[in-house]
């Protein structure tokens, strides 16, 4: 594991704390049985909007922004929003910020997590995907998903995108052309949505797995 030091930022209650530190030790744990040579950062300002979760090594790197809520779905209205005070599911926003950062990292996949379900309408845009044992978020023995954005967003998100743009990011180095079929497409082809996450539970029967107690050691020494 590299030791690298990186520029800290974030703000998070401590509800939206305890969730982040399970992603954050759900990643640890998967890291050291699948993969080498790996860098594990929180809070990593270089990723933007993706910072609460940052996983790099040499074959790419996973960036991750958990969203803890209480009692919630996630509307249409809320993935489309270019409201900056209301853009906790922003893809518009989430959008941007992938364009700010996929030269910074080599990017594998950028994934929102949350513990929120979504509403009905929102499946319609939604593809479900099976989680791998190669997922940094896998839950051994159980059967939970993801989803993944299919096209029929497109015209929508382009849309907002725009407004978004032009509401929120006048003094920011990044413009409209930006903002085309192309990007927007290998933004969608990118992203990855955890929803109804159970971080707790998945979290014990990970740490249970028979991790090696001197792996653990190495780690924090």
């Amino acid at each position: 594991m590299d030791r690298a030091r990186y520029e800290k930022g974030g703000d998070a209650g401590s509800k939206g704390v305890g969730f982040q530190v399970d992603l954050l030790t759900m990643f640890l744990l998967n890291a050291l049985q699948r993969i080498s040579n790996w860098r594990l950062s929180t809070e990593n300002k270089r990723a933007r909007k993706f910072d609460d979760v940052v996983l790099e090594w040499p074959e790419g790197a996973i960036l991750l922004q958990a969203k803890h809520k209480t009692k919630k779905k996630i509307t249409m209205e809320e993935l489309l929003s270019t409201n900056s005070k209301n853009d906790d599911f922003s893809l518009p926003k989430y959008f941007l910020s992938y364009q700010e950062i996929k030269n910074e990292f080599k990017v594998k996949n950028v994934v929102i997590c949350t513990n929120a379900s979504v509403h009905d309408r929102v499946l319609e845009f939604l593809d479900s995907r099976r989680i791998s044992s190669e997922s940094m978020l896998y839950c051994e023995d159980d059967d939970y998903s993801f989803y993944t954005f299919n096209m029929e967003i497109l015209p929508r998100l382009k849309e907002n995108v725009e407004i978004y743009l032009e509401k929120n990011y006048r003094n920011r180095n990044i413009d409209q052309t930006v903002i085309n079929e192309e990007n927007l497409k290998d933004f969608l082809k990118c992203l990855q949505v955890y929803v109804d996450y159970p971080s707790e539970n998945c979290l014990e029967k990970v740490k249970g797995n028979g991790l090696v107690p001197t792996q653990r050691r190495n780690i924090f020494n």
